[in-house]
């Protein structure tokens, strides 16, 4: 049965001429969305930008953010930025953020500050993941462009560099290794 569900969806989807996206939710050092190396080689604080980009209609969206190993910035706090919207949470954790109305991206959602000591490694990131706390888990955004039906979809998640050898830039967007099993998991009883 499960796989009849699947099959049917599929074959929903692709005669489907236009499928809404979700956008992509990354990591800039500006509010536009940019530029997204950081450079840690001296003692400073930053402030990083995260912004919700590609998406026509956003209403809201949830997700939260992991460092790599070779990070070595501490977290100081975060701010939403949007003047009418608020959130529940923090990024470490899990966010939710409602931004107050319906908007055509570029959207800057938060400035979240870490203090640097100049001593990551080169390519290490800071990185947009799915919230855990999510059912199931996943970075979601809500679609606005109908009022009357608001959609849940996907969203992309994006990194910010740090000591950037070259090799990634911001369009690059990671790609995470999953299983049939995994993707068959999505659509289970």
């Amino acid at each position: 049965m499960n796989r009849l569900i699947l099959l049917v969806s599929v074959i929903l989807m692709s005669s489907v001429p236009v499928m809404a996206q979700g956008g992509l939710i990354g990591l800039y050092i500006d509010p536009w969305g940019n530029e997204c190396d950081i450079e840690d080689t001296s003692y400073r604080i930053i402030d990083v930008q995260v912004v919700h980009k590609f998406a026509s209609a956003a209403a809201a969206c949830q997700f939260s953010i992991e460092t790599s190993a070779g990070f070595t910035g501490v977290y100081l706090g975060e701010e939403i930025i949007l003047p009418s919207g608020g959130g529940i949470g923090n990024s470490k954790t899990g966010l939710s953020v409602a931004y107050g109305e319906c908007l055509a991206s570029p959207i800057h959602l938060v400035t979240i500050r870490y203090i640097l000591y100049g001593t990551s490694e080169p390519m290490s990131y800071i990185e947009v993941v799915a919230d855990p706390k999510a059912h199931p888990p996943g970075i979601y955004m809500v679609d606005c462009t109908s009022l009357n039906d608001l959609l849940l979809l996907t969203a992309v998640g994006g990194r910010a560099y740090i000591n950037n050898d070259g090799s990634a830039n911001c369009t690059t967007t990671p790609v995470r290794i999953t299983t049939w099993g995994g993707i068959k998991a999505l659509y289970a009883e």
